[in-house]
């Protein structure tokens, strides 16, 4: 049990159910805070005067400054001591980098754009540096065979804090904002994200360390060096490959669904939250479910699965203004990233030993993080020089993701393979339907292969050649 708030240190019993429900909790109460970043820095950046380019910014260079401070994540963890320690101190400095983020609304010019840039860069870079300890403390926790359906639970009550805190800040934001309040409903938020980040530290303090594993020099796979010239013979290289190739290609047009339903569609701020709250709820319906069939069929088939349908996504934003008809594309999307988000990380865990783990998380972003920044980079820019596009110039910029998104499908997502040797040999077409509850695998004696000789391709007709999945 907890005394004063604290796990037992192992070996004492109980010490890793402590800290995994700790680990719960401090997810929940974190959620506020991202769920305001994530949901309402674009409205809030808009609300400043920011334009296209400077939207593309703020998703930009935070992430690429996250990306370069992975390169300092095992020093500093070793400077720190252990990974609980930096993760509470990391906690704390992302809570006082939200502190000024409340004072911006009562800024005017150009200064609150940029400092809001600094704030946003400071509070990234500091949760790419705790992301490696973090998730290498948890896969410590979890056994292999558990680690889905924990982290599909966790990020369900993550689901069901985000959407309260959006539900209630987009009630708030439209309520206020009809009485023409200004600065007011986005300094109550900021001030909220900042209470509740620091909040989490006590949640964080918690948990338990466990013994550190030996951080072993690279290997050639996780060697940045080496990365591109064995990337056709690393397992692992091939996976961050695909993942960075999503990632630009989702990154081009994520921050301007937003821009258009609040600049282009003219959208209240209820419509705006309503919109963005179907993709969380899908997300909390179906994080369980993709995590119990990732455990039963391995990470990368469902991976492969979510690659085949993010190309929809964009195409359909294209087919409707209307607010209803946004919700069910979103409501989709969130059902699909689901997956995609549980799996990644998942896969990682799995792919590599303890002692590489720091490191290959701290490369996994690295490359994610550059991946970020030249998408939301190109996509700034192009945002207003595209040519319209039934009506729309971010039309346009929607239909190019989506063919982004269909390349690295095609290319790149069965270069890397499963390494969970107990992972049921499953079809596509099986997994979805399992998925969506048509025909459950799970509980049945099913083992179908996927991997034949030569992948088909969306019209039927075998892919050959380099593009021909390995067995």
């Amino acid at each position: 049990m907890a005394i004063d708030g604290k796990c037992p240190d192992p070996p004492a019993a109980g010490a890793i159910d402590c800290s995994l429900e700790a680990s719960r909790k401090e997810g929940a109460v974190a959620q506020v805070a991202l769920t305001i970043l994530d949901y309402y820095v674009i409205p809030f950046a808009l609300f400043l005067g920011a334009s296209s380019r400077e939207i593309g910014l703020l998703t930009a260079l935070p992430n690429l400054l996250a990306s370069f401070s992975q390169f300092f994540v095992v020093d500093v963890l070793r400077a720190a001591g252990n990974r609980r320690r930096l993760l509470i101190w990391s906690v704390a400095a992302q809570s006082f980098a939200l502190a000024p983020m409340c004072a911006l609304p009562f800024i005017d010019g150009v200064k609150s754009i940029d400092l809001l840039l600094a704030c946003l860069s400071l509070f990234r870079v500091v949760g790419a540096v705790m992301g490696p300890p973090w998730g290498s403390l948890m896969s410590d926790y979890l056994p292999e065979n558990k680690r889905g359906d924990y982290f599909g639970r966790r990020s369900q009550l993550v689901g069901v804090s985000g959407m309260l805190v959006a539900v209630v800040c987009g009630c708030m934001l439209s309520a206020i904002h009809a009485r023409k309040a200004g600065a007011i409903p986005f300094f109550l938020l900021f001030a909220a994200a900042t209470f509740c980040r620091g909040w989490s530290t006590r949640y964080m303090a918690a948990m338990t360390d466990m013994p550190l594993h030996p951080q072993a020099p690279p290997r050639p796979a996780e060697d940045g060096r080496s990365f591109w010239r064995r990337l056709h013979e690393s397992n692992f290289a091939r996976f961050v490959a695909y993942a960075a190739a999503i990632t630009f290609a989702a990154q081009m047009t994520a921050a301007y669904l937003s821009v258009h339903m609040l600049r282009d569609l003219h959208y209240s701020y209820f419509w705006y939250t309503a919109v963005q709250l179907s993709s969380a709820v899908a997300s909390f319906l179906t994080f369980p479910i993709w995590g119990r069939h990732a455990d039963h069929v391995g990470n990368a088939r469902v991976l492969r699965l979510n690659s085949v349908l993010l190309p929809v996504i964009p195409l359909l934003w294209c087919m409707t203004e209307a607010p209803w008809g946004l919700a069910l594309i979103e409501a989709f999307g969130g059902f699909v990233w689901a997956g995609f988000n549980l799996c990644s990380t998942n896969f990682i865990y799995e792919a590599v030993p303890p002692e590489q783990r720091v490191r290959a998380l701290g490369y996994f972003n690295l490359l994610n993080g550059a991946a970020i920044f030249c998408g939301a980079t190109l996509g700034g820019y192009l945002a207003d020089a595209l040519p319209p596009v039934w009506g729309y110039s971010i039309h346009t910029l929607f239909l190019i993701a989506a063919g982004v998104r269909f390349a690295a499908d095609f290319l790149l997502a069965y270069h890397f393979r499963e390494v969970r040797p107990t992972a049921k040999r499953v079809t596509g077409e099986a997994l979805f339907f399992s998925v969506i509850g048509v025909r459950p695998l799970i509980g049945h004696n099913v083992d179908l292969e996927f991997d034949a000789p030569a992948r088909l391709s969306r019209h039927g007709e075998p892919r050959v050649g380099p593009l021909a999945p390995r067995a």
